[in-house]
């Protein structure tokens, strides 16, 4: 791997608030690596992993209101299948509490129905469950 490439894939990260902080994190580590203070960049590690997981949350949540919002069933389908995927990424969180395992359990259970359903109840009451559950755990 290039000694520069976990800059160029943090960067990709940029356009978000939480993706900013990790692109700084990983900047901010490196440095301590090569300067050999160890703590410093243990700290980066928490930092980065903590503000992936508020990453991954608030952009599921971002999918989350698509599935609701988009017109036509395709389109809707297609953002809570996206949700889905980053509500599986979460499921390895590294540090946070935030999001409670019995939360977590709530929000794949909301994903066991069809997703032709989900988007088919006028109300969407079970992904707005899943996007409240997201959202008041990393304060969205």
């Amino acid at each position: 791997m290039r000694a520069d490439r976990p800059l160029g894939i943090a960067a990709y990260l940029g356009a978000t608030g939480a993706g900013a902080k990790v692109y700084e994190e990983f900047r901010r580590g490196r440095s301590a690596i090569g300067a050999g203070d160890g703590r410093i960049s243990g700290i980066s590690l928490n930092i980065i992993l903590l503000n992936i997981e508020t990453t991954l949350a608030a952009t599921a949540v971002n999918f989350l209101d698509d599935a609701k919002e988009f017109t036509d069933v395709p389109s809707k389908l297609n953002a809570l299948s996206k949700a889905y995927g980053l509500v599986i990424g979460l499921e390895n969180r590294a540090l946070s509490d935030l999001l409670t395992s019995e939360n977590y359990n709530a929000i794949r259970n909301v994903f066991k129905d069809r997703f032709y359903t989900l988007v088919q109840d006028a109300s969407y009451t079970k992904i707005n469950t899943a996007r409240s559950l997201l959202a008041g755990a990393y304060g969205l």
